[in-house]
């Protein structure tokens, strides 16, 4: 076939698979409530003519700004539609024109942005048109999700840092991880958090449990003050561009006939943060993965994340110095702090069950003295699942 003929085939294929004409659009809420606090997700259903003629329909996701005063703001002082917006619209394609130049034919892990307005809502691709879907934040993850989701997370951090060798991106283009400079957020969720943890504990975890509840009470100013130590970029360290919010209502996955998992989709890029790489890893690890597999399988699980960034780096010419699993420990201890809160007091709010409640209103509106519904903590669930990981946590010297 000479190229003009291939020409003209190529111009017809797009133009009769073109959208020529929208007649109609419908919307839904796209996750269920709890999945989703700094935005409105809703799933737009579109019936479009096509170039050839045909009607068709198609399946769109918009995400706008949350409506909600107190988040609002929240969102509107970390910069989160403008961040999710840069990842999407330049970030992301560089990772794809990235892929292109070095002939990567693994699978993108992300989805696909059509348009934004800065900074009020934007549409992205709805993935479950591809086969893909989420899971329910209430299930832990076993080893294969979690095997897979470490692996892709080497492949994210490693193309991170061959754009920032490249010049394309720099630490200075992101804020520092939320949790290390919101003062409100800290006050909120960790220092109330972990008193709504420490009261439950005395109240319905036992006796044996009395003085350990004592131990992970801390000071306002002392988690200040160690969250800022930790949230210092150390340039001499081997540091990445996070996806920052890496748990499982923001990982979609595509199975095979056997229901295992084959290839997943990262989404809600609104606070991708620059630092190490343990940051991402001790909040996927501490959110969404099955306690024992987390633990039983810790070694291993670090060893795929580790050989997945390893093999990136080098598959793209990095050039720098190339870190060793032992680097990613001695980074996972020294964040252990922020791995503990995460466990100890978002994890059990976001994956309990529906009947009991979180009201961020209520908790913002309060610096968080409000707002926890205690019965989260008192669970004997929550109990067998993180309660090995705080008597670890105490006789560590980690709080």
């Amino acid at each position: 076939m000479e190229s003009k003929q291939l020409e003209v085939v190529l111009k017809r294929w797009g133009k009769e698979s073109k959208i020529d004409q929208v007649l109609s659009v419908t919307s839904e809420a796209a996750v269920p409530k709890g999945d989703n606090y700094l935005s409105v997700i809703t799933r737009l259903k579109v019936k479009v003519v096509l170039g050839n003629g045909r009607i068709s329909r198609k399946k769109l996701i918009m995400k706008e700004t949350i409506k909600d005063e107190a988040l609002a703001q929240m969102a509107k002082e970390m910069g989160t539609f403008k961040v999710e917006t840069m990842m999407y619209s330049l970030v992301l394609k560089e990772f794809e024109h990235l892929m292109d130049q070095f002939g990567d034919i693994n699978d993108v892990m992300w989805g696909q942005m059509y348009y934004a307005k800065p900074f009020s809502y934007m549409i992205l691709e709805d993935l479950t048109e591809k086969g893909f879907c989420i899971t329910k934040r209430q299930i832990p993850f076993g080893l294969e999700h979690a095997s897979l989701v470490l692996w892709s997370l080497g492949r994210f951090h490693g193309m991170s840092k061959i754009l920032e060798q490249k010049g394309v991106i720099s630490r200075t283009d992101f804020k520092p991880c939320s949790y290390t400079v919101n003062k409100q957020v800290q006050e909120c969720f960790f220092y109330h958090g972990l008193k709504a943890l420490s009261k439950a504990m005395e109240e319905s975890w036992g006796s044996s449990w009395h003085t350990i509840a004592q131990h992970i009470k801390m000071p306002l100013e002392t988690i200040r003050k160690r969250m800022a130590e930790l949230g210092t970029i150390d340039e001499t360290k081997f540091n990445v561009l996070n996806h920052g919010d890496c748990w499982c209502t923001n990982i979609l996955f595509k199975y095979d006939w056997k229901r295992r998992p084959t290839s997943l989709r990262f989404i809600d890029f609104q606070e991708s943060h620059y630092g190490t790489p343990g940051w991402d890893i001790h909040y996927f690890l501490s959110m969404s993965v099955d306690a024992n597999v987390r633990r039983d399988h810790l070694e291993d699980l670090l060893e795929t994340y580790t050989n997945s960034l390893i093999s990136t780096l080098k598959f793209y010419n990095y050039d720098g110095k190339i870190p060793t699993i032992d680097d990613i420990k001695e980074d996972m201890d020294r964040l252990a702090l922020f791995g503990f809160v995460v466990l100890g007091v978002i994890h059990p709010c976001v994956t309990c069950e529906e009947q009991y409640t979180v009201d961020l209103d209520a908790i913002l509106a309060s610096n968080g003295s409000e707002g926890y519904d205690m019965e989260i903590f008192r669970s004997h669930k929550i109990r067998d699942r993180i309660g090995p990981d705080i008597i670890n946590a105490v006789e560590k010297g980690i709080v």
